[in-house]
């Protein structure tokens, strides 16, 4: 989908394949350590993918949210969780219907990097949105 073109200049991984685009949100673009509150510099990428789902009305929208292994485990499911909530809520409010979204959380289960690092807790810390067509 074009609206979905500049989401790499922005700083997101896109990978396409032929029947869905896995986007990957880097935690410390969208949300602030330890918040569940999306950044303002967030809300450019979103409102192209809300733009993307309002252009192809049969696309779902999987929101995973992601944490590092810093703190214990119970509050970075629940922080995971609330960031995958609050990414839905944001695209909901773009006009897509909720129906369309799905969003659960992972905590740090799920790890991409080296939590022994500040580089790899940053990767670890993101928000995964796979965009698929029904």
């Amino acid at each position: 989908v074009q609206q979905l073109d500049g989401l790499e200049a922005m700083g997101l991984k896109v990978e396409r394949t032929d029947d869905s685009v896995h986007i990957t949100m880097p935690g410390g673009m969208a949300f602030a350590s330890g918040s569940s509150e999306i950044d303002a510099a967030a809300r450019e990428p979103l409102d192209l993918i809300a733009m993307a789902m309002t252009a192809v009305s049969a696309t779902r929208a999987t929101i995973v949210g992601h944490t590092d292994s810093r703190g214990a485990e119970n509050y970075n499911m629940q922080l995971s969780e609330d960031r995958a909530d609050a990414v839905r809520a944001y695209i909901a409010g773009k006009g897509v219907d909720t129906v369309r979204l799905d969003a659960s959380g992972m905590g740090e289960t799920e790890p991409v990097a080296d939590n022994d690092t500040a580089e790899g807790r940053a990767a670890n810390r993101r928000v995964d949105i796979l965009l698929s067509v029904d």
